[in-house]
Parts: structure tokens; C-alpha cells; sequence
């Protein structure tokens, strides 16, 4: 027997609070749940709903105004009701919508929730049970009206709603939440607690800061090494945080293990076969990567980044179908394109490349995305002699990042070939390349270049006074 559906309100007040908290400090949230005994257990002796209320209550309502809504009654408890409760929820003007059931076996009280927010149709499996199973769960004696939030409850919501701002891409607010989780987690099982590290890893991964998502995940494996998928997803992340700091020969450790662990999950057969190829192995990143198009057929990245290693192979007519392929599952996808067009030069074709890069700079709204298309672009128009559409790229790509050396250099040797009229603009931006450009090992072909054609301009100056 149990009480259903009132686990809802109460995990999702600290939800509802919290997101006022961390996101928008003057807004007022709708929480809306179904409050129903759905058995015969008097609410008296296991006032569960009531008390759970009561600790988020006092734990968070100085942080916002909350408001719960109650499901209509009349809502069939069995079967799935989804659209039903989100069309309450729109009529109510909730933001989030929550069910859930509390079940009571012999003297303890255990939790099974299932969360699915409005706003990306999400759903998590991670519900209070998972981390209040066994000695963790609630004895009735615990469940007193007016008593204090306990620290394993507080540790439990804090990570499950820490987990669900995830989904919502609200990372900063999931890290927030976890550090919370962890302050109440001194009598914590080590494996619940490697969760919040796990969880705090995928954010800081997110937010792109490398060495915090390294160090998080670690401490999730200290805390909990047993082989399972879960331990998959962890070196999954730590592997693609170590590749994206520099890395890549222990982000290659880190996948080649989490496919062993979990050879069916297509997006670990994706890094390792996308860190191969970074590592120039296109051969060995194949097999991976055409198994991760096995297990999921319809998603554009996985062609597209098996044509990057077929191009690298130079198997020009296996990465154009491949190129194809995904502009066709995802025709809005600007890597596609811009792909097409890397192929095309590669395969001799420069001017038949050119759409593919003007529809590729259409779609794109990333800065940096946008600057290299914009340089790629304009070698293909210098070695077309094009030099005045290879400046006009090459200025746009300043203005949208005046740091971008590359640029400089570039447009200088641009400037160059127009003629003698140009030789002080030309002049200017290479020496702006040569004073500011910091990985000089990696430009050094580019640093010769520059220095030549700087000793040229000087000779064309002294013949023609």
C-alpha cells in the first residue's frame, strides 16, 4: 500500500524555489502536483506528505514565493496521462509538472519519482529512492510534523533537482545544487555520492571548464569504481574533458574503457572514434564509428564525423556520401555544409565549393564557428585570385574578432597581391601577425612567410623611392 502522488509538491517546491533562487530572484513559480491518498493508511500516523512539505518549507521559502496547484481528482491514477496533466498544468500557469508515489513497505517509507518538465519534455529516472534505499530510507518515527529536514533528505532533493536545472541546461544552478547535496552528505553512502560528482562533472563539461569536469569525475570513480554503465558515463565524460584540455591520449584510455564497459552506447563508440581520428587514426576510429550509426541511424553528427575520417583517408566519394547523408537527415545542420565544402577543395573542386560555405555561413550564429569559414572561404577565393573577396572575408572575420591573428596574415598577403598601392596596408597587418601571434611553434610556416614578404615590400621600396 502507499500514498501516491503527493511526493510531487514537495520535491518540486525545493525545485520551484530554487529556480527562483538561482535564475530569476523576483519570480514566482506554479508548482503544480496531485495530492491524493490512494490507499487506505491513515495520513495521522504517516503524515509523509505533510512533513516532506514542511522541510522544504523551511529550508527554502526564504528563498521565493511558491504556489502548488493540485491535479484534478477526477484523473485516473494508472495508465499514462501525460498530455492530460499538461494541459492542467498550461491552464494553471505551472511551470514544471510532477507525479510520483510514495509506497510503504513494513516500517519503511521509500519514494519512486518520476519528474517530466513542460518546458523540454524531459524525463529522469533518478527519483528520492535511489538515494534513500536500504539504511537511507525514512522510519515513520523520523516523520514528525515540525521536525527539521534531516540531512539524507536534504542531500537526495538537493541532487535530484540539481539534476533535472541539468536537462533545463541551467548549469551554474545544477552545480550550486550538488555543492549543497554534498555539504549535507556525511552520512551518505560513498556511491550516492559519487552521483553528485558525476552529475557536477557533466556541468562543468557543459560550461567548458576542462579541469573542473576532470577533477569532478574523478572523484566520482574514487567514490564508486564498480563496472556498470554508470561508470561508462563517467569516463565518457572525464575522456571528452581530457581530449577537450589537451589531452587526448588519457581521454583515448577513458573511452577505450567505457565501450568495454558499455559497447552499446553509440555516443561512447562516437568520442572513441571521434578522439581516434583526432590522434590521425581514421583507419582504427571507423569500426566505432560506423557502430555508433548502427545503434542510432538517424543522427546527422554521427555521418558527419565519419566523412572527416573518410577525408582523411582521402575517400573523397565515401565522406561525400557520408557529407550528403547528414545535410539530408539535418538540412539545418551548418557543419553539414561546411563539411561539403572541406571535401569539395579537397577533391580539386574549389569554385563548385563555394555555395556550401555561403550556405553554411547562413546557418551558423556561432562567433568563432562563423571567423573560420570566413578564413577558409577566403583561401579558396586568394587561390582563385579572387583578392578582393578574400579581403572583404578576411575583414569581416576581424570585425568579429579583431583578435584573430590568422586573419592579419592573411589579408596582409592579400593586400600584397592586389599591387604596389596597397604595400603599407599589407605592411601593417602582417606586422600585426608577427607582434601578436602566441603559438609561434604551430605558425611557424606562416611566421617564414611573413618575414619574406616583409623583406620583399622593403626591396620594392628602395627600387621604386
Amino acid at each position: 500500500m502507499g500514498y501516491s502522488w503527493r511526493a510531487a509538491s514537495a520535491l518540486f517546491l525545493l525545485a520551484s524555489v530554487l529556480a527562483c533562487s538561482l535564475v530569476s530572484a523576483d519570480e514566482t513559480v506554479v508548482v503544480v502536483a496531485r495530492f491524493d491518498i490512494h490507499d487506505e493508511a491513515d495520513p495521522e500516523t504517516f503524515p509523509v506528505t505533510e512533513v516532506f512539505a514542511g522541510w522544504f518549507e523551511k529550508a527554502y521559502s526564504a528563498f521565493a514565493d511558491i504556489t502548488v496547484v493540485t491535479l484534478d481528482r477526477s484523473l485516473p491514477m494508472s495508465g499514462d496521462h501525460s498530455s492530460e496533466i499538461a494541459a492542467f498544468c498550461e491552464d494553471a500557469g505551472g511551470d514544471i509538472i510532477v507525479w510520483g508515489t510514495y509506497e510503504l513497505s513494513g516500517m519503511l517509507v521509500s519514494v519512486d519519482l518520476r519528474s517530466q518538465m513542460m518546458a523540454v519534455r524531459a524525463d529522469t529516472s533518478m527519483g528520492l529512492d535511489y538515494f534513500l534505499s536500504g539504511e537511507q530510507r525514512f522510519r515513520p518515527s523520523e516523520l514528525l510534523r515540525g521536525s527539521d529536514p534531516p540531512d539524507k533528505f536534504l542531500f537526495a532533493a538537493y541532487l535530484l533537482i540539481g539534476d533535472l536545472f541539468s536537462v533545463q541546461q541551467k548549469y551554474f544552478a545544477s552545480v550550486t545544487l550538488c555543492q549543497k547535496a554534498l555539504e549535507h552528505g556525511d552520512n551518505v553512502r560513498p556511491e550516492f555520492l559519487a552521483v553528485a560528482y558525476r552529475v557536477m562533472g557533466d556541468q562543468y563539461l557543459y560550461m567548458e571548464q576542462y579541469s573542473s569536469a576532470v577533477e569532478s569525475y574523478s572523484k566520482s570513480l574514487e567514490l564508486d569504481a564498480e563496472p556498470d554503465e554508470q561508470i561508462a558515463h563517467v569516463l565518457r565524460g572525464r575522456g571528452s574533458a581530457f581530449v577537450l584540455r589537451g589531452e587526448p591520449e588519457l581521454g583515448l584510455a577513458d573511452h577505450l574503457l567505457a565501450v568495454e564497459l558499455d559497447p552499446d552506447n553509440a555516443w561512447g563508440q562516437a568520442k572513441l572514434g571521434a578522439t581516434l581520428y583526432g590522434l590521425g587514426l581514421s583507419e582504427e576510429a571507423l569500426p566505432h564509428m560506423s557502430r555508433a550509426i548502427e545503434l542510432v541511424p538517424d543522427f546527422a553528427l554521427y555521418y558527419r564525423d565519419r566523412s572527416r575520417a573518410y577525408f582523411q583517408l582521402q575517400e573523397w566519394e565515401l565522406a561525400l556520401q557520408d557529407i550528403n547523408y547528414a545535410i539530408e537527415l539535418n538540412p539545418s545542420y551548418p557543419e553539414g555544409y561546411s563539411m561539403k565544402a572541406v571535401i569539395l577543395v579537397g577533391m580539386g573542386l574549389e569554385e563548385e565549393s563555394l555555395p556550401y560555405y555561403e550556405t553554411a555561413l547562413s546557418l551558423e550564429t556561432r562567433i568563432p564557428q562563423t571567423c573560420w569559414l570566413l578564413v577558409d572561404r577566403s583561401i579558396r577565393y586568394f587561390n582563385m585570385e579572387e583578392y578582393g573577396l578574400a579581403i572583404d572575408d578576411l575583414s569581416a572575420t576581424l570585425e568579429l574578432d579583431p583578435e584573430c591573428w590568422e586573419a592579419y596574415f592573411r589579408r596582409g598577403i592579400c593586400l600584397a597581391f592586389q599591387g604596389p598601392e596597397n604595400l603599407d596596408a599589407a605592411e601593417a597587418d602582417l606586422e600585426v601577425f608577427l607582434e601578436n601571434v602566441e603559438d609561434r611553434d604551430l605558425y611557424a610556416p606562416e611566421i617564414e612567410i611573413t618575414m619574406e614578404l616583409l623583406a620583399d615590400i622593403e626591396i620594392i621600396r628602395d627600387e621604386n623611392p
